[in-house]
């Protein structure tokens, strides 16, 4: 596991301290459980660990439309890494999503 997984999550900063401990346990079972090395996790865990250096800006939540990001965040290559990384996750289950539009 890299220290991303081994640290607390940021957003644990909201809770208050008496449930941090449990969080922070269910998101270590999680982390252990998604991290497995099967084939149904690797593929859609290793094109996603490819891009671990890129941020959103932003999260808006709200809508009616999950929006991460906006273009201006991405160069043009981070821009199509991104792009072809979610084709590979097609076809969508939910949505709509805006991503670094």
């Amino acid at each position: 596991m890299n220290d991303i997984q081994n640290s607390p999550p940021p957003y644990l900063d909201f809770f208050p301290d008496a449930l941090q401990d449990d969080h922070q346990q269910v998101y270590t079972e999680k982390q252990a459980w998604v991290n497995q090395p099967k084939k149904g996790f690797l593929r859609y865990r290793e094109p996603v660990e490819e891009l671990t250096h890129i941020q959103a800006s932003s999260l808006d939540l709200t809508g009616d439309t999950v929006r991460i990001g906006k273009r201006e965040d991405l160069n043009d290559k981070e821009h199509e890494q991104v792009l072809q990384l979610l084709k590979g996750f097609m076809p969508w289950r939910k949505g709509p999503f805006s991503i670094f539009d």
